[in-house]
């Protein structure tokens, strides 16, 4: 999956799970957002990466993040004061390679992803607005996410169709979607500091 449709699906999950376990989803979503990170391992063996479907087999991260995750879950188990933090980035790493063979499966049609994509943005401010409708802070994360939903998804645009920059033949188109998340985490991070232990409800 591209990097607009990592950012919107772990937005989804983090404020699932902030509400399931009345956690706070602006903690939650900081750590789970970091764990899309893994996607620097595609610089790696860039020059061997079409960017299609054989960017499955080449990466480190992705090929033995089973291990990852096991070790998250064993963390969580371990150190139970950090339980929300282990569990989610977990969850996070399951559901980055649950996109990724998603977009797989349907060939990495930009159309498709689009389109998933807005659909993901709509459900994402349908519950932001129910959650924290009586919040201030909902208009601001509703900015953040509208900007979030077009930005990321012009500069890859833009880097293959004006650029026309081929992957496999440059290391820097990989290095766009790692650095856009890192900063979308830090501004995250930021700006929500102070909310970091505030809970959903």
């Amino acid at each position: 999956m591209y990097c607009t449709g990592h950012i919107l699906s772990t937005s989804l999950l983090s404020l699932g799970v902030a509400k399931r376990f009345e956690q706070s989803f602006f903690r939650l979503y900081f750590w789970m957002l970091l764990a899309n990170l893994i996607d620097f391992d595609h610089l790696i063996f860039y020059s061997m990466d079409s960017g299609g479907a054989n960017s499955l087999i080449l990466h480190p991260l992705h090929i033995y993040s089973g291990t990852l995750i096991f070790f998250l879950f064993l963390m969580g188990m371990i150190f139970k004061n950090r339980f929300f933090i282990f569990i989610p980035t977990a969850m996070s790493l399951s559901l980055h390679l649950a996109a990724d063979a998603l977009a797989y499966f349907i060939s990495y049609s930009v159309l498709i992803l689009a389109f998933l994509d807005i659909l993901m943005f709509s459900f994402l401010l349908f519950f932001l607005r129910k959650f924290l409708l009586k919040k201030p802070v909902f208009k601001s994360l509703s900015f953040f996410y509208s900007i979030l939903l077009i930005f990321p998804s012009l500069i890859q645009a833009f880097v293959h169709y004006g650029l026309k920059l081929k992957p496999e033949e440059n290391f820097s188109v990989y290095l766009i979607c790692p650095l856009i998340i890192l900063l979308t985490a830090l501004i995250f991070g930021f700006l929500y500091k102070k909310r970091f232990e505030e809970k959903i409800l």
